[in-house]
């Protein structure tokens, strides 16, 4: 079987996972730090809602790559599901596509034409991890003070809608040498995109894990 087959998953507990996905049609939204800055939010807020260690990644301008090691609470489908999901929802009202609403507690990521409501994890009296996870508060309030203050910084008309390619791509690391090699891969990415295909990442990338120490994980 394809190990990258993605309509059938065969996961693998306690195990660590490469995971690669992409924007539809590669377009490079994040070029725009507005949007690379979100979805490292997102991927804070992800991490504290699934509990999943987040070993590396690296925002390139059309993909995403991630080392991650679920936790009983979530499979890499679930955290996948919630990282693009919420982006998605969050990036689309930033541009403009999806109605920013208000409540009692501040701004929520919105809704749609049809008046249904956003994530959940941006509903805080509703959301049962936000009264379980002290910290949960300070990161949703970030996220829709962040959407409040660019929505109105990215015009509408400048990019489509925001869309992942469906599903993603998973590789089980089965050793501590294959793991130094995806490490290795994953937080130079940019390096090697803009080395052989001309891509202008400066060599002080920020959207790399090696330069997000604080608060991504390590193997000792």
């Amino acid at each position: 079987m394809n190990k990258y087959k993605t309509t059938e998953r065969f996961y693998v507990d306690h195990a660590i996972y490469f995971i690669t996905t992409k924007t539809q049609n590669n377009y490079p939204y994040f070029k725009n730090n507005v949007f690379a800055d979100l979805l490292i939010m997102q991927l804070k807020l992800s991490k504290k809602i699934h509990g999943f260690e987040l070993y590396a990644f690296n925002i390139l301008y059309d993909h995403l790559h991630l080392i991650i090691k679920p936790s009983e609470k979530s499979d890499i489908s679930k955290i996948m599901f919630s990282i693009k999901k919420q982006f998605s929802h969050s990036c689309n009202t930033i541009m403009g596509f999806n109605k920013l609403m208000f409540d009692s507690n501040g701004p929520m990521a919105g809704s749609n034409a049809r008046g249904n409501v956003g994530e959940e994890t941006f509903l805080p009296l509703r959301s049962r991890q936000y009264h379980t996870n002290a910290s949960l508060p300070n990161l949703l309030e970030q996220i829709h003070d962040y959407i409040s203050r660019h929505r109105k910084d990215i015009p509408k008309s400048n990019d489509p809608k925001f869309k992942w390619q469906k599903s993603f791509y998973y590789r089980v690391i089965r050793n501590e040498k294959e793991f130094n090699v995806k490490y290795l891969y994953t937080i130079n990415n940019h390096l090697k995109h803009a080395e052989k295909w001309g891509y202008d990442y400066p060599t002080d990338y920020k959207y790399s894990s090696i330069n997000h120490i604080d608060w991504t994980d390590f193997i000792y």
